[in-house]
């Protein structure tokens, strides 16, 4: 997905890797994040929505859970 036109950036976050891609149209923006386990590399989880920032709160919330006990 790194090649892809819609690549914002990346965070890295621990054993996770967070893709932020966004598709921006005339009239509304829709935001996704693909979360990326770095070992064994794998995609976990993508989440859509049109507030950018609630995407990314979104995808963190999700990599804490997953490194829950």
């Amino acid at each position: 997905m790194r090649n892809s036109p819609s690549f914002e950036g990346s965070l890295d976050h621990g054993h996770y890797v967070i893709e932020l891609h966004a598709w921006r149209h005339a009239e509304d923006c829709t935001f996704a994040t693909f979360i990326y386990e770095k070992v064994p590399e794998r995609l976990v989880r993508h989440i859509t929505g049109t507030d950018e920032n609630e995407v990314i709160r979104r995808a963190l919330v999700c990599c804490e859970k997953e490194l829950a006990p």
